[in-house]
């Protein structure tokens, strides 16, 4: 079994990386780690749909949060888009993380980019030992952490990237990216007070983190069964989703999150109803 929760140990470790030319553009700008967006989100499970009660079925085994039927490109959106106030407002929130996540010096930062390139090409064990020498020192930047817990969701080692998300949140109890991971983690297991815990340290954090919004919203709405809760969480992301910061609208996201919205407004119309006629 590989050990990735170890800074000194040598070995050979599987590193996540999509996007690492828009996310690392040098160590004074390193603003967010080096993870796809799906490593701090949650998704549909696999084997459940959702359903107008909100239930989890086994009617569609394999209908995914990325399954979206074919739609006209002239199809009219569900929901008015809202308010890109809401949206500005949010992430002109005060960053706690990004105002104390550390840098790494230049050269560190060259050969942190430079393993991510060896990653993407496959080249893991020359990856691993340009990561390894950033790791010795005690004031190691937190999303070193958060890296070498990638490293090992990815080599299947859950338990092996629950203590690196912990060493990160050691580092950094403000690093949002961590506190997504470990609340998806303890989601996982079942310990749905606990993940929601973490999912609110990350808006604590910084409000304008959308995957937050979105985990909650997940949490809520299928497993704790608070569609109000669930409602408002997918409010907000939509806000932030329909209004990017930077770039296109994903519009299949944002169709996805409308219907998500708009069926659970009739839930709790429905609901409403029926309280009012008992």
């Amino acid at each position: 079994m590989l050990n990735t929760t170890s800074p000194n140990s040598h070995v050979k470790f599987f590193l996540l990386m999509v996007l690492a030319p828009l996310w690392l553009a040098g160590c004074s700008s390193m603003s967010l780690p080096f993870a796809q967006k799906d490593s701090q989100t949650e998704a549909i499970p696999d084997d459940t749909s959702r359903t107008t009660s909100g239930a989890l079925t086994n009617k569609e085994p394999n209908k995914g949060p990325d399954e979206i039927p074919n739609e006209s490109p002239d199809e009219k959106p569900l929901i008015e888009s809202v308010d890109k106030a809401t949206a500005l407002k949010l992430r002109q929130s005060p960053n706690r993380y990004l105002s104390t996540r550390g840098v790494l010096s230049k050269n560190q930062d060259l050969a942190f980019q430079h393993a991510v390139a060896q990653f993407h090409h496959g080249n893991l064990v020359e990856a691993t030992t340009l990561l390894q020498p950033l790791l010795h020192s005690p004031d190691a930047p937190s999303f070193l952490y958060v890296l070498m817990g990638d490293i090992a969701m990815r080599a299947n080692d859950k338990q092996a990237a629950v203590a690196n998300y912990e060493n990160a949140l050691k580092q950094n109890q403000y690093n949002y990216f961590a506190l997504n991971r470990m609340g998806m983690q303890a989601r996982e297991n079942g310990h749905f007070e606990n993940a929601e815990a973490y999912y609110l340290s990350a808006l604590e954090a910084w409000p304008g983190n959308e995957a937050a919004y979105y985990n909650l919203g997940i949490l809520y709405d299928l497993y704790v069964g608070d569609k109000a809760k669930a409602l408002s969480q997918y409010e907000t992301y939509f806000a932030l989703v329909s209004n990017p910061k930077s770039g296109d609208v994903d519009k299949k996201q944002a169709r996805q999150i409308q219907r998500w919205i708009a069926d659970l407004g009739r839930q709790l119309v429905s609901a409403n109803k029926e309280n009012h006629n008992d």
